[in-house]
């Protein structure tokens, strides 16, 4: 014991774990120890039961006693802070779970969205192409004025099917929009991906396709 308090004097952190029944570091051994360290601070851990280090020493400047009630507290508030911080964490992990479903589930609405706006420009020029044939002599500015006109009437006709579309895209009825919006606007389906680069297209069926680069003739 002489020579463990005269490595202490050196040390900055003892540990005490022995089976001993009695006190094996006093307060009047501590006040020697803390004053041969003039007074730089020491950190004693008693990890045995029933206690080896005088709970007195707690009162000296600069020594701090841990036993192991004081390591038990510390662990339990340790694990409540990770209970909170793993409560936060799920938070956090179901937020972004939930935005990216939403994400997911609008990404079905886009090649409707698409397939909308190019037979509607498709539309729009090939209306374009038969007015002028049949209207001659147009200045540059007339021809510019037709164009900005079909242009915004195009747009505002299907500004309410497009912001229905995107305002339900990650709704339960958001596929029940995109069936309606193909049929009433005769979109052809996408083509679902082929694995077989060796399938002649003649082996399938064909899809009952509309070529945006050539709309159904309207009556005139």
């Amino acid at each position: 014991m002489e020579e463990a308090q005269a490595q202490m004097i050196q040390s900055d952190i003892v540990i005490c774990s022995t089976g001993a029944q009695h006190l094996l570091i006093q307060y009047d051994d501590m006040a020697r120890v803390i004053a041969a360290r003039k007074n730089r601070p020491i950190f004693l851990i008693d990890l045995s039961v029933p206690r080896n280090i005088d709970p007195r020493v707690n009162k000296l400047d600069n020594v701090f006693l841990y036993n192991v009630d004081d390591l038990e507290s510390v662990v339990e508030a340790n694990r409540r802070e990770r209970a909170r911080e793993a409560e936060q964490a799920e938070d956090i992990i179901t937020g972004e779970l939930e935005a990216m479903v939403r994400w997911l589930k609008s990404l079905d609405v886009v090649p409707t969205i698409v397939a909308l706006r190019e037979k509607a420009a498709a539309i729009r020029q090939a209306e374009r192409e038969k007015l002028l044939g049949r209207v001659k002599d147009l200045t540059p500015e007339q021809q510019e004025a037709i164009d900005r006109f079909a242009e915004s009437l195009v747009n505002k006709l299907l500004h309410g099917p497009l912001v229905a579309l995107k305002d339900e895209a990650t709704s339960a009825n958001s596929a029940l929009y995109v069936e309606a919006t193909r049929r009433l606007f005769d979109l052809h389906p996408p083509e679902p991906p082929t694995d077989q680069a060796s399938e002649s297209p003649s082996d399938q069926p064909a899809p009952n396709r509309i070529d945006p680069a050539k709309p159904k003739s309207e009556p005139s």
